[in-house]
């Protein structure tokens, strides 16, 4: 791994929302697509400010209250009604060729034909659910919020702009992927492990961005 390219400080001196008030979150049922952090107690509408969409990559900062918000998606490339399509017409040869053998005599046919379509919708089913998860990373004035999950956040972590650090490990080798994370007080979390390498370079482009605006309203 080359030396770590700092992308920039998360986190500037300004007195901020207390600590505790991460733990009265309430989420809305389209996590994220509509911003539903709260800030001192209040909902920070994301429907004002600047919006920069990057392919799996979004980012909105907004300038009156100084916040921001980066997420992040796998890229899915079927919807799951497409995927759905594919079975059904799996399930339908699978079904016709073990009806025909069974008309033959042949009846070990269609129990394996049903064994496979069910192996291939599991299948389905995992990779579809896997292409849902998400990344919101929130920038509130005193903290940097990351959250991970699918329908809605599985797992949080918290850190203190004023002491949060982007880095940027570039690999060695094109066949390992760029690695970015967070790094504060010798705790690291990567975030978009998941995006492809065009991805990943729109991500750094929008954390500097991110912490441009964020230190130039500040």
């Amino acid at each position: 791994m080359h030396p770590a390219d700092s992308v920039g400080c998360a986190g500037y001196r300004r007195g901020g929302i207390p600590a505790n008030s991460f733990s009265r979150t309430r989420f809305c049922a389209t996590w994220p697509a509509r911003c539903c952090c709260h800030e001192r107690g209040n909902s920070v509408d994301f429907s004002a400010g600047v919006t920069w969409t990057c392919s799996m990559v979004t980012a909105h900062y907004d300038p009156q209250s100084r916040t921001g918000q980066i997420i992040l998606r796998p890229n899915r490339s079927w919807s799951w009604r497409a995927n759905l399509v594919f079975l059904a017409v799996l399930a339908t040869v699978a079904m016709v060729i073990g009806v025909v053998f069974l008309l033959q005599g042949l009846w070990l046919i269609l129990p394996f034909g049903l064994i496979e379509v069910s192996l291939v919708g599991s299948a389905l089913y995992v990779c579809a659910r896997r292409t849902h998860r998400q990344e919101v990373l929130t920038f509130s004035e005193d903290e940097l919020l990351i959250e991970r999950g699918s329908a809605h956040p599985e797992s949080r972590h918290v850190f203190k702009r004023l002491f949060a650090r982007f880095f940027v490990r570039r690999p060695r080798h094109p066949w390992y992927p760029t690695r970015v994370a967070v790094r504060s007080h010798g705790r690291e979390i990567e975030v978009g492990a998941f995006l492809n390498p065009e991805d990943k370079n729109r991500l750094i482009a929008e954390l500097r961005r991110m912490v441009d605006s964020l230190e130039s309203s500040s």
